[in-house]
């Protein structure tokens, strides 16, 4: 028997209710990985191939942020 609930439910509409407080930070985890990995890759194209794919180098960090959050 738990001294304490380790589920996070969905009060704060963050979470999946009775998804377990592990399975939840290892997918906000991934989704932080996910991001630095899309705005590492980003950054390391030219400002002719941003302009290509509609993104200016100024907006990076936003769009792998928003990428991300679509995502998980």
């Amino acid at each position: 028997m738990a001294l304490f609930d380790t589920t996070i439910g969905g009060a704060t509409g963050t979470a999946i209710p009775g998804q377990s407080l592990l399975d939840w930070l290892a997918s906000r985890f991934q989704a932080w990985q996910t991001a630095r990995e899309t705005e590492k890759a980003l950054k390391g194209l030219s400002p002719h191939q941003l302009a290509d794919i509609g993104i200016e180098p100024g907006d990076i960090e936003g769009y792998a942020e928003r990428i991300t959050r679509s995502r998980y």
